[in-house]
């Protein structure tokens, strides 16, 4: 009898614990400015794809490329297209998202149209359901009024880093192209630079 009380006992102060320790969590959230340079680690982040795009896109948009295509096509936008910024370093980097700001500082520029080429497939796709019958002829799109691009902007990221027991430099450099798809020539290019040293407390980087 006393061996089932002591079990009952124990099984009650196991729930009450239990219980305790699952009421004692609590997750606190702060919105913040997404500018703001907070990191947690020392990996390439959100605010060094802000920095890169804000300092690129206004390097392309003052080069004399522009210029000069303006003056040749009055009224006219150079039309282009963008390739994969190439993870070059030893890290996991989110170059999606750079470009995706550099495209979206490009749009917004207005001095340049920039297509979209991930949406090339469901564009095709949609042309032929259009086309299948289903849709009103006279609602269809018109096929073959696409733009051809004439620039494709391409670049890479590549990274040294130096390590020193608890402090580290790391230096990531971001270097973009302008290539007109008529001639192949590079038309623009430039590069940034970020470095950023670290010093970890109480354990090694």
């Amino acid at each position: 009898m006393n061996g089932t009380v002591n079990r009952g006992w124990a099984l009650l102060s196991f729930a009450v614990i239990a219980t305790s320790f699952g009421c004692g969590k609590s997750l606190e959230m702060e919105r913040m400015d997404p500018t703001t340079d907070i990191q947690y680690n020392t990996k390439w982040s959100q605010v060094d794809n802000q920095m890169v795009a804000e300092e690129m896109v206004a390097s392309l948009l003052g080069a004399p490329w522009l210029i000069e295509f303006e003056a040749r096509n009055p009224g006219k936008k150079p039309v282009i297209i963008v390739d994969d910024v190439r993870n070059d370093t030893a890290e996991h980097l989110d170059v999606k998202s750079l470009t995706d700001l550099v495209r979206t500082k490009l749009v917004n520029s207005r001095r340049v149209t920039f297509l979209n080429n991930e949406a090339r497939q469901a564009i095709l796709e949609e042309y032929k359901y259009q086309a299948s019958g289903a849709v009103d002829p006279s609602k269809a799109v018109k096929t073959g009024r696409q733009y051809g691009a004439t620039y494709l902007l391409s670049g890479n990221i590549a990274s040294i880093a130096s390590t020193l027991d608890k402090k580290k430099i790391v230096t990531y450099k971001t270097t973009l192209n302008l290539t007109s798809l008529e001639t192949a020539a590079i038309e623009w290019t430039d590069f940034h630079e970020i470095a950023k040293h670290f010093e970890a407390r109480g354990h090694k980087l």
